[in-house]
């Protein structure tokens, strides 16, 4: 057996106990470019220095008076660094990025090849992104349905400051933003020096900081595919990432997917002389993904004996899971949506379930169950669709739903909310709903967008379930 097999053996042995995180960074963020596919941060790069006055070189050619070099995979920081030479400051680039990552993006964007097929293997329940885009999120959404996310950034609003929860059920995956998520104000990393900054406060910061889910990096397996480190950020990260020092033999592996390792050989000689728990995967990180799929597939051609064997000798369960539960008819997708992206802004977890694609019968049902009976609030919608369907996926949710909403003293759990144009107040204009529906007080939501009484009343009562219990 040579070392390169040696190595994929170690590796998905890691990843079938669920030992192993995959750190995913830009080289696996592609988007299709008429009959070919660019990177979404040579887009959002390029569009960058045009807005501004510049042009970038074209990639793999010698560039021409006044063009900019953006290296691969670091092109964003490149283009920033130039702004900043030509005196912009940087502190005004943000919201503008920001605008970029959305444009380029688009309001229901492809979803990578390489992430999909990231986001199919069962036994990673925990990721972490070193891009402040929401590609992964949805990649992980679109095939188990509700996604934790944890954002971090030194200057975060404390509000939306969270963790992941020291005990989960066995559905429970998350996504965690380590250099932030973008945003109008500088709460995400555009450039190395922002990276430096961030991981100076993730080692020094005594609040703020997701210490639970530090505690995994440190103590799980690292999977790093397509994050163009550069090389003493790299050296900083995967000793920060461990609980001793590299040169400790019997420290966690590590894996890392650069097909420009062997180049740069004074961080290769270093990984070989001091940190031989590194493992290095001279590959691109699309190749590499794709072949890791197909070696899971070959172990594994069905998933459902694979999280049967999994959920038995897990953990148990607990009631973590996401703030909110949207339940909708597959008609009313749009409006569910749009209220799906604002409580997902204003800092709830929000349990999201792709009914386009969700059949009853199919893998994600358990994960439905199980958000429904760990969810904070469970959200109906209700409308002129719903009162024609008697039939329904959404009406066993309601069932499950107003279930446990008997189980719950003193403290509110349904909340239905209205999306059609007018609604009057009057509830009883809508009687195909659990009685239980009734005893609560309806909210209204036109097309998604909610009332600022809803929204008032949602974040009241998360305020409330958060608060610490007085002993």
């Amino acid at each position: 057996m040579d070392g390169t097999e040696r190595k994929w053996n170690q590796l998905l042995a890691l990843i079938e106990e669920r030992q192993v995180i995959p750190v995913v960074g830009p080289e696996l963020l592609t988007l299709p470019d008429q009959d070919r596919s660019v990177l979404l941060y040579r887009r959002v790069a390029e569009q960058l220095l045009r807005d501004n006055g510049m042009r970038a070189a074209a990639e793999d050619a010698a560039p021409a008076a006044g063009e900019i070099v953006l290296r691969r995979n670091l092109e964003l920081n490149d283009a920033v660094s130039e702004l900043g030479r030509q005196g912009l400051r940087t502190q005004d680039l943000y919201a503008e990025i920001k605008a970029l990552i959305l444009r380029s993006l688009g309001a229901d964007p492809p979803i990578p090849e390489a992430l999909s097929q990231l986001a199919g293997i069962p036994a990673f329940d925990l990721f972490v992104t070193t891009t402040s885009d929401d590609l992964l999120r949805r990649a992980l959404a679109m095939r188990w349905g509700g996604v934790d996310e944890i954002v971090f950034a030194p200057n975060l609003p404390a509000h939306e400051v969270r963790d992941i929860p020291e005990h989960r059920n066995s559905g429970y995956r998350a996504v965690f933003y380590m250099f932030g998520r973008a945003s109008a104000l500088p709460i995400f990393a555009i450039h190395e020096e922002d990276r430096l900054e961030f991981f100076y406060t993730l080692q020094t910061a005594q609040k703020n900081v997701p210490r639970v889910m530090l505690s995994e990096l440190r103590a799980r397996n690292l999977l790093v595919i397509g994050c163009a480190l550069s090389e003493w950020l790299a050296r900083f990260f995967i000793r920060f990432t461990s609980k001793s020092r590299l040169a400790d033999g019997m420290r966690k592996r590590d894996f890392l997917i650069d097909p420009q390792i062997d180049q740069e050989r004074g961080f290769a000689v270093f990984l070989e002389r001091f940190s031989q728990n590194t493992h290095v995967f001279a590959q691109t990180g699309p190749a590499f993904v794709r072949e890791l799929a197909r070696r899971w597939r070959q172990l594994h051609p069905d998933d459902s004996a694979y999280l049967a064997t999994a959920q038995e000798t897990g953990t148990p369960e607990a009631a973590v899971a996401p703030d909110i539960f949207i339940s909708y008819s597959r008609t009313d997708l749009a409006a569910a949506k749009v209220l799906y992206e604002d409580l997902k802004q204003r800092g709830f977890g929000v349990a999201w379930f792709d009914k386009s694609v969700l059949r009853p019968g199919d893998a994600w049902e358990d994960s439905v169950k199980s958000a429904i009976q760990t969810c904070k609030f469970f959200l109906p919608l209700l409308s002129a669709s719903t009162e024609q369907r008697a039939e329904g996926f959404f009406r066993s949710e309601w069932k499950a739903a107003a279930t446990r909403s008997d189980r719950i003293q003193g403290e509110p759990f349904l909340f239905p909310v209205v999306i059609d144009p007018v609604f009057d107040g009057k509830a009883n204009r809508y009687q195909r709903v659990p009685p239980q529906f009734h005893a609560a007080q309806f909210g209204h939501a036109p097309g998604g967008q909610m009332s600022d009484e809803l929204r008032q009343a949602l974040t009241l009562a998360l305020r409330e379930r958060r608060r610490p219990a007085v002993p």
